[in-house]
């Protein structure tokens, strides 16, 4: 069980879901610089 009593298991969550957003935004810029290139 995940919650407030376990500590680390709640940072794994938020370290996890930090990786997630910085690969989004990598894709996100990427997908961006691919459009502006084209035009």
């Amino acid at each position: 069980m995940y919650g407030p009593l376990d500590p680390l298991g709640t940072i794994e969550i938020l370290m996890s879901n930090e990786m997630i957003h910085i690969k989004g935004s990598l894709l996100y810029s990427e997908l961006l610089f691919f459009i502006l290139d084209r035009y």
